[in-house]
């Protein structure tokens, strides 16, 4: 019995007894039953004869619907939603985390059974020109660990239709700056099933320090700094100068 929980006659368990007295305090425990009542066993064979909707050596799980059409995979919940799982499955909603089951349909398919076509999107060709009329443009930042070393990224892309595509090893000193970078326009027109069709790369940085080599930017920054620090430092005189000023105005005054 779970947590070692029991009642006993003598030397004997009695195990309904212990599910009845067990129920109102944990009512996610459930005694075992032949085939899960949910089949019927064929004694001849020991195998149990699951009904319509279930399946598993004991029936204890509940198929997905029309075998997901062909087009999809059969995952339970908690493989579906990693977050959808507990410790104490007997005791919150979580119970049927390995139970029931759903299908995650392929590219291209949706419906609770993955027997519907999904339907390309696109813009609106009605819409007024002055109304997001302009190109799409993504923004990639690369951070790299070595200068001195080769180093690889790669690019992941969602489709319309819920693909998910990933590029080829793309090599990351492969651009220069200020031009365009093809060696990261093939690697996206190379994904398959046409997932970007078009696409243009461009290399750029709107640092200057970034549009100089490693020790001149570094001299950049530097002189930066230090012509930052010396203005802050001129204006804060510049403000006791003024104070002072102010200071001895008013007590003029006060003496005239």
């Amino acid at each position: 019995m779970p947590g070692g929980y029991g009642v006993w006659n003598g030397d004997t368990l009695d195990i309904e007894q212990s599910f009845t007295d067990m129920y109102p305090k944990v009512p996610g425990v459930r005694e075992y039953t032949e085939c899960s009542s949910r089949g019927t066993c064929d004694y001849a064979e020991g195998v149990c004869n699951c009904f319509t909707g279930f399946e598993g050596k004991a029936c204890r799980r509940a198929t997905c619907p029309n075998d997901c059409s062909g087009h999809g995979r059969c995952l339970t919940n908690e493989e579906v939603d990693f977050m959808y799982t507990s410790h104490t499955p007997f005791n919150d909603q979580f119970w049927d985390k390995d139970l029931t089951q759903q299908c995650v349909c392929d590219r291209g398919y949706e419906g609770y059974d993955c027997s519907l076509r999904s339907c390309p999107v696109g813009d609106d060709p009605t819409t007024a020109c002055s109304e997001h009329i302009a190109d799409d443009y993504q923004l990639v930042f690369v951070q790299r660990s070595n200068l001195n070393s080769d180093e690889y990224f790669a690019l992941e892309y969602e489709d319309n239709f819920g693909g998910e595509f990933s590029t080829r090893p793309i090599q990351a000193d492969a651009c220069t700056l200020d031009s365009s970078c093809p060696e990261v326009q093939y690697a996206l027109l190379e994904l398959p099933n046409l997932a970007i069709p078009n696409v243009e790369v461009r290399r750029t940085c709107r640092l200057p320090a970034c549009r100089l080599p490693a020790w001149p930017a570094c001299l950049f920054v530097c002189l930066l700094c230090w012509f930052v620090r010396a203005l802050l430092r001129s204006f804060l005189r510049s403000l006791r100068s003024l104070r002072s000023f102010v200071r001895a105005c008013v007590r003029s005054r006060f003496r005239w």
